[in-house]
């Protein structure tokens, strides 16, 4: 099946691209997309409009356009517009009040900051089982001038175990990502067969992020600035796979849950992180199923000896003359925050 991509700007539909590249990202601030559209003296593009991106029918992304800029060459004239979707709203808006917000749980937490930020629809806040179950009321929360919206919000969100982003209807999510469920597709490499969907596999290991060591404490300054911090509770843990001493510190406010679970958090999350795999594929899915984020895949690689059900954490669907039509997923294991 030829995969059908279309970009709606205001109430304009443009199907025919010279390139494009749409990427989604659990762990990206926001989700962006970038097309470069034949010119058409008729349509005038604005930066500012809002977009909705569409792949074989479905919705993707809704966003708005960042730049727009016309180009000529000895190729004819196109415009390049680029925008992401709406959580780059909350990347960009500062938060106007600096009051403390006590005894708040993350759907009102979210509710008070994007009271002024157009386009998000507070009453769509999506908060999934995981994320009440971890949800008790925060204390307190006090914005400072100079915070961002997006800024307060993740650091809510990862203070209780999960993530938040965009959904493509606009809507924003708070969740534990997927760990277990159904399988919407699959990912196969077999020695010695053909290979009709993969043009590139890519299975990495990096050291760079991960410790031999990780301890996690809460600490009071001392009343005089020369004084010690005082230590109330410390926690670690090790990972061994590690073959040299490298140690991690960190500081955790009191009230931000157990050192210890802290410490073991953060051991999975770098172990998990240093272990990447990577496929690019011709065309944006597999029968009626695009490639998504938060999805869980089969994969059964025999070049890397994976055999496991994986989740889907960054997806880019890319267009262009020399590349075809293609989609680049990463994976990783299933319901880590990472």
């Amino acid at each position: 099946m030829k995969d059908a991509v279309e970009i709606i700007i205001s109430s304009s539909r443009y199907t025919r691209f010279k390139r494009y590249v749409i990427e989604n990202d659990l762990y990206a601030a926001a989700g962006m997309f970038e097309f470069e559209l034949y010119h058409d003296p008729v349509i005038k593009v604005n930066a500012g409009e809002a977009a909705q991106v569409y792949v074989n029918g479905q919705l993707e992304m809704t966003g708005l356009i960042d730049r727009v800029n016309s180009v000529y060459d000895k190729q004819g004239r196109s415009i390049n517009v680029t925008g992401r979707d709406l959580m780059g709203l909350l990347v960009d808006s500062y938060c106007e009040e600096w009051v403390t917000m006590s005894n708040t749980n993350l759907a009102s937490l979210a509710q008070r900051l994007l009271k002024n930020v157009p386009f998000i629809n507070r009453k769509q806040i999506e908060v999934d089982d995981t994320a009440k179950r971890r949800d008790a009321l925060m204390p307190f929360v006090q914005p400072s001038p100079g915070d961002r919206v997006f800024d307060i919000l993740r650091d809510a969100a990862k203070s209780r175990g999960v993530v938040f982003y965009a959904r493509p209807n606009g809507a924003l999510c708070f969740r534990k990502p997927s760990g277990q469920g159904a399988i919407v597709t699959s990912i196969t490499r077999k020695i010695g067969e053909p290979n009709t969907y993969i043009i590139r596999g890519e299975r990495g290991e990096d050291f760079s992020e991960r410790y031999s060591k990780y301890t996690v404490l809460t600490q009071e300054q001392g009343l005089d600035s020369e004084d010690e911090p005082f230590i109330n509770e410390i926690a670690s843990a090790e990972d061994k796979v590690v073959p040299y001493y490298k140690p991690y510190v960190e500081a955790i406010e009191e009230d931000s849950g157990s050192v210890r679970k802290r410490a073991n958090m953060i051991l999975e999350q770098r172990r998990a992180k240093s272990n990447s795999v990577k496929y690019r594929m011709i065309g944006h899915s597999q029968g009626v199923w695009n490639w998504n984020v938060d999805e869980l895949v089969r994969v059964d690689d025999e070049e890397f000896d994976i055999h496991a059900n994986l989740l889907v954490y960054s997806r880019i669907f890319e267009m262009s003359r020399d590349g075809g039509v293609t989609t680049e997923v990463t994976l990783g294991e299933p319901g880590l925050v990472l």
